[in-house]
């Protein structure tokens, strides 16, 4: 099979069940270095396997730029190499280097970003879990200076969103985007449906309403 943006996605699938239980074990010192490092594996991988120019396509549907070659050229390297490389060495490299060089930062944003590894890790956890994963994965956002970009990813309460125009609210609270389409919002505590309310036929007071009952409902439930 040809190396391509929907075999990394199916690739990176697979290596990111169970991750945080596994970083938990092994002691991770940096979330974010892990959860980069993961997401790069699979390229390294088919790097390895001789198909390069397939790796770059891929790597260039998901991010571009000073970024994105930077991580072309180290993967060529690590390619190139005589010994044995795991997935701890490309974590060690994001480490090094991503607290000094904006540019690489940016491009691994992407890559977390659009092929929504965050939101993957924490869907298979629980409550507790998620929690612990979010402050860790929070820690190094703030060290590394880019927790805004994922504030809406990484928010605490066991609430993950991630995505365009994703939004999302701790526990017990309600989220909602700009347009509501029976959407199903993740609060922490319960999964709330939200009939589509169409622009401008109803009233704040009205719509407020609807929202109290529906949640009240599901207290009784």
């Amino acid at each position: 099979m040809t190396f391509d943006l929907d075999h990394w996605k199916e690739r990176l699938r697979e290596r990111l069940d169970g991750w945080w239980r596994r970083a938990e074990r092994a002691g991770a010192t940096s979330v974010y270095a892990g959860l980069t490092a993961a997401a790069l594996w699979p390229l390294v991988e088919a790097a390895q396997k001789g198909e390069m120019i397939q790796v770059i396509l891929a790597l260039g549907a998901v991010s571009g730029g000073v970024g994105a070659n930077l991580i072309a050229e180290q993967i060529q390297r690590w390619k190139d190499r005589t010994d044995r490389i795991g997935e701890e060495d490309v974590a060690a490299w994001v480490e090094e280097r991503v607290g000094r060089e904006g540019n690489l930062r940016n491009a691994l944003d992407d890559i977390l970003e659009r092929l929504e590894v965050v939101a993957a890790v924490g869907a298979g956890l629980g409550a507790d879990e998620r929690r612990a994963f979010e402050d860790a994965l929070r820690t190094d956002l703030e060290r590394l200076g880019n927790l805004a970009r994922f504030q809406a990813t990484v928010c605490g309460s066991g609430a993950i969103a991630q995505g365009d125009r994703s939004v999302a609210a701790g526990a017990g609270g309600v989220a909602a985007g700009r347009d509501i389409r029976e959407s199903v919002v993740t609060t922490g505590d319960v999964f709330e449906v939200i009939s589509r309310l169409r622009p401008g036929t109803r009233s704040k007071d009205q719509i407020d309403k609807q929202l109290r009952e529906e949640r009240e409902s599901w207290g009784t439930r």
